[in-house]
């Protein structure tokens, strides 16, 4: 065989297999077996779980939000919202005695417990976000106390952190357990988002509604009159199928249910989460308790 044509041949077979090596590689990314080339690959969480079991807690991812986060400072024996941060990644968990006769000690995981509580999170690129704190006699919204938890009881607690990337939706929180165990947490933070669409209210604390109404009666009875709204307080007081939230304002935000059986197991001084509709005055009508 001349020279020439055995080098031709030779030429051939090469770029044939490098042809058939790129048709694979393309193959195998059209397939989905591989990143599309050039673009970083995210780490989706194969099994997302919002909850966990620790010990006897079972700790659940209950809410999830990108935006601001109300600070309440402590203000005569009574926490009220008077400032925001914005821009700030929202988490609301539950915590539960799953034990049928011990109780648990919960430590709160806001303000200077960050490094008690471990809190950190991540997203599906491999990002972590700071956790947000405040100081001295103040909280975010929400915030859980130190406490116990009965045997069968639960109670709520509120995470911050910065605002995460736009395109970020899965995310994985770890926290301490009572017993400093670690508790992992996965959750997808667009089905958060539809279920807040479901909530159809405006979200407000009960010293912020009333402290409108005071400023400009007018201008907030424009903006609220007629509209559900899902008010944040503390009860002050019950009668009948009415409770009354606390405010700074001499009148409180009064919450008008349908029946005094639907406030039942409800005490002063406790906090809950109200939907109705606004009437002139900034009280509710129609109402009922949101679990939250």
């Amino acid at each position: 065989m001349p020279r020439g044509t055995k080098f031709g041949l030779m030429l051939l077979a090469a770029l044939l297999l490098a042809g058939g090596v790129v048709g694979y590689l393309v193959w195998r990314q059209q397939a989905g077996q591989g990143p599309p080339a050039g673009k970083p690959s995210a780490k989706t969480p194969v099994e997302e779980k919002a909850i966990a079991a620790s010990g006897d807690v079972t700790v659940e991812v209950i809410e999830a939000r990108a935006g601001d986060a109300g600070i309440e400072t402590f203000y005569e024996a009574v926490w009220v919202e008077d400032a925001r941060r914005s821009n700030c990644l929202v988490i609301r968990i539950r915590a539960t005695n799953d034990h049928s006769s011990r109780i648990v000690s919960w430590r709160h995981l806001g303000k200077w417990n960050s490094r008690v509580s471990g809190a950190a999170i991540v997203d599906e690129f491999g990002n972590s976000y700071r956790h947000e704190t405040t100081s001295g006699q103040k909280r975010f919204a929400g915030q859980a106390r130190d406490t116990r938890i009965d045997p069968g009881k639960s109670v709520e607690d509120v995470l911050v952190f910065e605002k995460p990337l736009e395109k970020a939706q899965h995310f994985t929180l770890t926290l301490k357990g009572p017993n400093d165990e670690k508790i992992s947490l996965a959750f997808n933070l667009t089905k958060f988002k539809t279920k807040e669409g479901q909530k159809e209210g405006i979200e407000i604390t009960a010293d912020r509604l009333a402290a409108e109404f005071s400023e400009n009666e007018g201008r907030a009875t424009q903006g609220y009159e007629g509209k559900k709204l899902i008010v944040i307080g503390v009860i002050e007081k019950i009668e009948g199928a009415a409770l009354y939230l606390k405010t700074r304002s001499k009148l409180p935000i009064r919450c008008s249910f349908s029946a005094p059986g639907e406030l039942e197991g409800l005490t002063t001084g406790g906090s809950v989460y109200v939907r109705g509709i606004c009437t002139k005055q900034g009280g509710l009508s129609n109402c009922f308790l949101l679990d939250r």
